[in-house]
């Protein structure tokens, strides 16, 4: 594991340098290439991303939200959406693994990318980088 998010932070810097475009950070490609068999986990990371983004923009009407406090309500959106998300989820009968999100802070990451770059090249950029990291950690590892 320890190889693999080492592996993981260079591809994904490496990829920054490249081509410009960040990969939701540095750090969340490498969770979510721990989660490549687990689609639906990383689904409902994106899909909490995207609730942080749009609760974000709602509250940048009111609020002085940029730079480090845009940053700032994102990680505490994402916190509290994910604590709200797992225990709505735990209070279902039936749940599979995949079901859960990727850690507490990974979707505040995305959406703090998303807010700055588009969310369709966060999007294409963290699946590249993803599935480029889970490939030369099975290849290598």
């Amino acid at each position: 594991m320890l190889e693999t998010a080492t592996i993981g932070i260079l591809i994904s810097a490496f990829f920054v340098e490249f081509t410009g475009f960040y990969p939701g950070g540095i750090v969340v490609p490498v969770w979510l290439s721990f989660y490549v068999d687990q689609p639906l986990r990383i689904l409902c990371t994106v899909l909490l991303s995207l609730a942080c983004l749009l609760v974000y923009k709602i509250l940048r009407r009111y609020f002085f939200l940029y730079s480090r406090r845009r940053f700032i309500v994102m990680l505490i959106l994402s916190v509290v959406f994910t604590s709200l998300f797992r225990k709505f989820s735990l209070s279902v009968d039936f749940q599979p693994i995949e079901v859960q999100t990727v850690g507490w802070i990974v979707p505040g990451l995305l959406a703090n990318t998303m807010e700055r770059q588009g969310i369709l090249i966060t999007l294409i950029s963290m699946i590249a980088v993803s599935l480029t990291i889970r490939l030369v950690a099975v290849l290598i590892l």
